[in-house]
């Protein structure tokens, strides 16, 4: 595989004169402004597509009803929300509060927890990048090692996908947008985010995962594929379900309760019909009214389905739970939901 060399242009209107053979079409363009001490200069600076080959939100998980009913079901153990936090460690601070003292430190806690309970957003897989610009016969093996030329913009912005990237293919003389692979290795060089490695870690490899998986270390792996990997990626993706899929068939979804993860765990699961393993662990658990909301969810998710149709007429929370348990012939589950509530009323006052 040849070597790259990697050309950075702080204003790509240097990659305009390396590509002057280059269509002169407005809109592959878009103004940046830079000013100095003496002086304002607007240039032309080249606009990468790669966004059009981004992955979209997956715009019903960022609905309002399905937000909320996520962020319920998800719960808000402070305990377990800043057991994890990894601080420097230090002498222990005692505080002599009042009532009223004391109430606002728990509200701020409470809003420090709900901040780090914040979901990572649900994404579809970005496309492949094919974008051909020009191709030189005139410069094939132009360079002697036979190595590809990568320019990159790395000016300041918003959003890194509209940074161009481009390509020049020693070997055929084609100019092209760098593919996603070659946007992720100059995103790592140039932008770098904290805690972030130049190639996926062994342990997010699938090889490595089952003996995490024994050590219950979910959440880890979880946090670290979102530092390492965007949202749309195929790493990101294939490692969420792969966490997701273990969860559901060990019944280990305390594991990921109370924490920003388990919003992802319920819309995949319920994305996927594959809700009967967590309504179990609900309703043998006493939790009815998680079980009720998983319901509403699904309902939301799956607004088609014979079992939304069932109970888009039924307002008790307690009878859309039942009518969802008939309509999916889970009877055991209805048996299991009305020997809880006998045994709730028998306990002793």
């Amino acid at each position: 595989m040849a070597l790259c060399r990697n050309c950075i242009f702080n204003r790509l209107s240097t990659i305009k004169t390396c590509v002057s053979s280059l269509s002169t079409n407005r809109s592959s363009y878009y103004h940046r402004t830079y000013t100095t001490e003496n002086s304002t200069t607007t240039l032309d600076v080249l606009k990468s597509k790669a966004e059009e080959f981004s992955g979209k939100k997956v715009e019903l998980f960022e609905n309002i009803e399905v937000q909320r009913l996520l962020k319920r079901l998800t719960g808000l153990d402070l305990n377990k929300v800043f057991s994890t936090r990894k601080e420097e460690l230090g002498n222990p601070v005692y505080k002599v509060l009042d009532e009223a003292e004391l109430k606002k430190d728990e509200d701020d806690a409470i809003m420090r927890a709900q901040q780090l309970l914040k979901m990572p957003p649900v994404m579809k897989k970005r496309s492949r990048i094919e974008r051909i610009l020009i191709k030189e016969e005139s410069i094939i093996d132009y360079d002697a090692d036979g190595s590809n030329y990568v320019f990159t913009d790395i000016s300041p912005s918003e959003n890194h996908r509209t940074n161009a990237v481009l390509v020049r293919e020693n070997a055929s003389g084609i100019l092209r947008e760098g593919n996603w692979d070659e946007r992720d290795r100059m995103q790592y060089i140039y932008w770098p985010k904290e805690g972030q490695h130049h190639e996926i870690i062994p342990m997010l490899q699938d090889e490595y995962l089952p003996r995490l998986f024994d050590e219950l270390r979910h959440e880890d792996i979880l946090d670290l594929i979102n530092v390492q990997s965007e949202p749309d990626s195929p790493d990101y993706i294939r490692v969420h379900e792969r966490v997701y899929n273990n969860i559901d068939s060990m019944h280990l979804y305390d594991v990921l309760q109370s924490t920003r993860h388990y919003g992802g765990l319920l819309f995949y699961l319920i994305q996927n019909n594959m809700t009967n393993n967590l309504l179990t662990y609900y309703i043998k658990n006493g939790s009815s009214e998680d079980a009720i909301d998983l319901v509403k969810l699904y309902c939301l998710i799956h607004p088609e389905s014979e079992a939304s149709k069932r109970i888009q007429d039924v307002h008790e929370d307690n009878l859309i739970l039942k009518e969802y348990l008939l309509s999916e012939g889970l009877h055991h589950l209805i048996e299991m939901m009305e020997n809880n509530t006998i045994e709730k009323q028998e306990l002793p006052n």
